[in-house]
């Protein structure tokens, strides 16, 4: 259907450093109806009309008020439809890491975000054509009213226009981050639950350092809150139940396969509070460290 994907360059939107471009799209386009990909984030906000987005191998339609996020290197276009009595026009707003790293979050590593949650599907129901996508569809007009800010600034250059725009930009992710938290979690998709499999590898790798959620959720661009809900949907436990029964099975394993003190093996489970190891064990297992050992032993 699409020929050969045409690959576009940070280089030709970006000028004088400022790591941000934004324009209104409309149905004639260059781009419209070819399948492209670029080395910067698009995130593209529906003003009017509908369109069929080909992302992929996916094709899912888009609707006014929705707004897609498009992570650099996939292939994606938009084909507008015709039969629903709006021309199709979108707010355009293209920007680079780098442009966070100047407003002070770029601790996220945005190569990331390919796994990350934020760029699955919102839609409300499991029955959704694939929950894979990375739309957004909110009933709030904030997102259309900060675009069109960010729009403004940037058009107008007036003084100190590209310090407006990081705060607005900031105050856009901000959002997104709170419609993705307002999602009740009705049960869990397939990458929801490869998101939750990766923190729980990564707990079980550091049991034995100081774990806590920031480190978690730092490559996964979730906020704690949401993360806190979706692990517990998915495993039935908190975070740290999780990671203390982590660090007691470790425990259990060295107490039945070595010789070594209780202190020791406490200390080198991520335990830095004996009286705490010995309560948190005895909690898990009902017994003590000592008759643990004992009852594996067969004395």
């Amino acid at each position: 259907m699409f020929q050969e994907c045409v690959e576009l360059q940070a280089s030709d939107y970006f000028k004088n450093g400022e790591q941000v471009y934004i324009h209104i799209d409309k149905a004639d386009s260059k781009y419209t109806g070819v399948m492209h990909k670029h080395d910067f984030i698009e995130i593209v906000y529906v003003i009017s009309g509908s369109a069929r987005h080909y992302m992929g191998e996916y094709i899912y339609e888009v609707h006014k008020g929705d707004l897609i996020i498009v992570n650099y290197g996939t292939q994606h276009t938009f084909i507008p439809l015709d039969d629903r009595g709006e021309s199709f026009s979108t707010y355009d707003l293209l920007f680079t890491t780098e442009l966070f790293e100047i407003t002070g979050i770029g601790k996220y590593d945005f190569s990331s975000l390919a796994s990350s949650y934020l760029f699955y599907s919102m839609f409300p129901d499991s029955n959704s054509v694939n929950n894979s996508l990375n739309l957004i569809r909110s009933n709030s007009k904030d997102f259309q009213d900060i675009l069109g800010k960010i729009y403004s600034e940037y058009t107008t250059r007036k003084s100190g226009f590209m310090s407006m725009i990081r705060a607005y930009l900031i105050e856009l992710i901000t959002l997104i981050f709170r419609e993705i938290d307002q999602k009740t979690i009705s049960g869990t998709t397939k990458e929801q639950r490869e998101v939750v499999n990766k923190a729980i590898d990564y707990m079980k790798h550091h049991y034995n350092t100081r774990i806590n959620l920031d480190s978690i959720v730092s490559d996964i661009f979730l906020s704690k809150d949401y993360f806190r809900q979706l692990f517990k949907k998915t495993t039935g436990m908190s975070v740290t139940d999780f990671i203390q029964k982590t660090r007691v099975d470790e425990a259990c394993r060295l107490l039945t396969s070595s010789n070594r003190t209780v202190f020791d093996i406490a200390g080198d489970c991520g335990f830095t509070d004996i009286k705490f190891f010995y309560k948190t064990f005895k909690k898990i297992t009902g017994k003590t460290p000592s008759e643990y050992r004992k009852q594996k032993e067969g004395i």
